[in-house]
C-alpha cells in the first residue's frame, strides 16, 4: 500500500536490506546495528553491516566507528532525502550504486568516510549548504564526488578521489551547480 498524496522514492533491490533511522526511542532500527543515544541523536555502529541506511529525521548522527557498510552493487549506502543538519561520519562504504546519496539535503556533513568500490562515491542532487570534509572516494566505476542539479554553497575541504572510473574525474565533478566552494585542499 502507497500514500499518494505526496511524492515518493521506491528503491527496487534484489533483497530487503534498508535500515531506516528515526528520532525514536530506539533510533527507528540503529538498535539492530548499533548503539542509539537520544539524546543527541546519534547511531554509533558496533560492527560492519551489510544494509541501505536511510535517514528519516533530522539531525541525525550516523558514527560508522570505523565499520563498513558493504553492499550488494545495488543500492544506496547511506541516503539522505531531505533532511536536514545530519552528519555521517567515519565509516567505509562499499559495493553500492551510489555510496552516499544527498537528495534536497541541507545543512548536512559528511567527514571522515571511505567511499570505495561503488559505481558513484558521492552523489548530490538538489542539496545546499552542505560540508564534506576529509572524506576519500576511491576506486569507484564512475566519478568520486558528483554535485547536481540546483546543488548550491556546499563546501568541500579537504576531501581525496583517486583511481575513480573515467580517471578525467580526479575532482568533483559539477553540474548546473552555483556557488560551491571547493578548498585547495581537496587533491
Amino acid at each position: 500500500t502507497q500514500e499518494l498524496n505526496s511524492r515518493h522514492t521506491i528503491f527496487i533491490q534484489p533483497r530487503a536490506s534498508t535500515l531506516f533511522l528515526r528520532n525514536d526511542a530506539t533510533g527507528g532500527d540503529c538498535t539492530a546495528i548499533g548503539l542509539w543515544d537520544a539524546s543527541t541523536k546519534t547511531c554509533t555502529l558496533t560492527g560492519d553491516i551489510a544494509d541501505a541506511i536511510q535517514i528519516d529525521a533530522d539531525g541525525i548522527t550516523l558514527d560508522g566507528s570505523d565499520y563498513t557498510n558493504t553492499g550488494h552493487n545495488t543500492g544506496h549506502g547511506v541516503y539522505i532525502y531531505g533532511r536536514r543538519g545530519v552528519i555521517v561520519k567515519n565509516l567505509t562504504i562499499t559495493n553500492f550504486t551510489y555510496g552516499i546519496f544527498l537528495n534536497g539535503a541541507a545543512s548536512t556533513t559528511l567527514e571522515g568516510n571511505f567511499i570505495t568500490a561503488n559505481y558513484l562515491g558521492i552523489r548530490m542532487h538538489a542539496a545546499s549548504g552542505n560540508l564534506l570534509k576529509n572524506n576519500t572516494a576511491s576506486h569507484n566505476s564512475n566519478m568520486g564526488i558528483y554535485i547536481m542539479f540546483e546543488s548550491g554553497n556546499n563546501t568541500l575541504i579537504g576531501n581525496t578521489m583517486f583511481s575513480n572510473r573515467p580517471n578525467l574525474y580526479t575532482r568533483p565533478f559539477l553540474w548546473n551547480t552555483f556557488g560551491n566552494r571547493i578548498d585547495t585542499t581537496n587533491t
